[in-house]
């Protein structure tokens, strides 16, 4: 349905990262390519949230480790480049919804825990609590107590759930 590209010049080596969209899922792929040299690809990236790819290149100055953060940014898709770990091109000026690694390698020594209750359940459960809590109050079907007694259950079982799975997908996407 739709493709996308982000191009860079890393020590004169030209780097294309290609995210291609279709709503039939084994369709969907992301590649790095270097040069004409399609490096690695990923099939089937309609259901994965992120994708991360990356390859050691040499280059006029020596061996540099590329990679490529695809991930969604709003109701679009955008991509990091990195070179040695550092963000050089791509949608730089944007915050993608995936850490980098250096980000990733952060949250995971401050633990699960500390995630969850960050990005999950600060992130994710209080922002769905306070919706359901605020069509509740509207709707007149709960009294004050059932609503605030409701916001807490949804904000915290909502927010670990979809917590746990974003820290399931980040170490299988950095980590395996």
């Amino acid at each position: 349905m739709g493709t996308k590209t982000w191009t860079a010049s890393i020590d004169g080596v030209e780097i294309k990262v290609t995210n291609h969209f279709s709503v039939l899922g084994w369709e969907s792929w992301e590649s790095l390519s270097v040069g004409d040299r399609l490096v690695q690809r990923n099939d089937g990236g309609m259901w994965r949230p992120s994708s991360f790819l990356s390859t050691r290149v040499e280059t006029p100055y020596g061996i540099k480790e590329i990679s490529a953060l695809i991930a969604g940014l709003g109701f679009s898709v955008g991509c990091h480049i990195f070179s040695d770990g550092e963000l050089v091109a791509g949608d730089t000026e944007s915050k993608l919804n995936a850490p980098s690694p250096v980000e990733w390698d952060i949250a995971k020594t401050k633990g699960v825990a500390h995630f969850l209750l960050l990005r999950g359940v600060m992130g994710m459960g209080v922002p769905f609590a306070l919706m359901l809590t605020l069509v509740n109050v509207i709707s007149g079907d709960h009294s004050i107590g059932q609503s605030v007694l409701m916001f807490v259950i949804n904000c915290i079982l909502f927010g670990l759930v979809m917590g746990y799975f974003q820290w399931w997908s980040f170490r299988k996407l950095y980590d395996e």
